[in-house]
């Protein structure tokens, strides 16, 4: 069944619904938290955030297209997101206690390791492994959210973490044996992802992490929660992005101007439900 020649709307949903669960939480938390426990868990949140779309530096787009050792990748991962943590200390003075500091540490080298080995899953094509990798994701978040009101909460984010990475790395063990040395063009081919893929991410995440650490708790959570609502318009275009990344090579350029397509008719959709709704 499809829209087009190759294009597979199973595979589309399937992906579609990957994304969404991967940002149901955020969702669910102004919902689930009050007020003050919202804006406590969009400080962590986000300081995490921006520590990991730095930590992930297009490692993922790296990792698909050059093998290299996870073991190796992993080592990488913690070098970036220490450096850049350690930037970010000399810029954010909100309660930077060491078990903040540490929880926040933990916590993004998971979740930038299972990532990359997640968009690895989704290039070679197994979209039903990558959503259960974000169904996990989503349960996992959401017992966090649960946690947020008791004394101990700072140690739920390292935790989920941990235990996201596990149900990850079960998942794709298989690319536990590859090897290989090519850290030069890895890095190379790491640098171009970052530049083309995460740019617009970085600027929306930065955003996120001033206004929720720096601005009163009322405006933060009035910013937070309105981006909420129009984030879709945002997703619409990393789902066609995802699509595309988990076709093979050959079905990839034909399928393109299709997704472009659907992707300009389903922003216009859902800008007009804002509109009148």
């Amino acid at each position: 069944m499809g829209l087009g020649k190759n294009f597979s709307i199973s595979r589309f949903l399937i992906i579609g619904i990957s994304l969404f669960l991967s940002k149901l939480m955020l969702l669910l938390s102004a919902y689930l938290l009050s007020p003050t426990e919202y804006n406590l868990f969009n400080k962590y949140y986000y300081t995490a955030a921006l520590v990991i779309t730095f930590g992930i530096l297009g490692f993922d787009y790296a990792f698909s297209r050059e093998d290299i050792s996870p073991f190796k990748i992993l080592l990488f991962v913690v070098l970036q997101v220490s450096l850049f943590a350690f930037i970010l200390s000399f810029f954010d003075d909100y309660r930077n206690t060491l078990l903040f500091s540490a929880s926040v540490f933990i916590y993004a080298v998971f979740i930038v390791f299972s990532n990359i080995l997640a968009f690895r899953i989704l290039f070679d094509g197994e979209y039903i492994s990558y959503f259960f990798i974000y169904l996990s994701y989503s349960l996992l978040h959401i017992i966090l959210i649960m946690a947020i009101p008791s004394q101990d909460y700072v140690l739920f984010f390292p935790f989920t973490g941990l235990l996201w990475a596990a149900i990850v790395l079960y998942i794709s063990r298989r690319y536990l044996i590859i090897k290989g040395n090519g850290i030069k063009r890895f890095y190379k081919l790491a640098m171009s992802g970052f530049i083309i893929n995460s740019s617009l991410s970085l600027g929306i995440v930065f955003i996120k992490y001033v206004v929720n650490n720096f601005f009163p708790a009322e405006t933060a959570n009035a910013f937070t929660f309105s981006w909420g609502i129009a984030a879709p318009v945002y997703y619409i275009g990393s789902l066609i992005e995802k699509y595309i990344y988990s076709l093979d090579s050959e079905k990839s350029p034909g399928q393109t101007r299709k997704s472009f397509y659907l992707l300009l008719v389903l922003t216009a959709s859902y800008g007009l439900l804002m509109v009148f709704i």
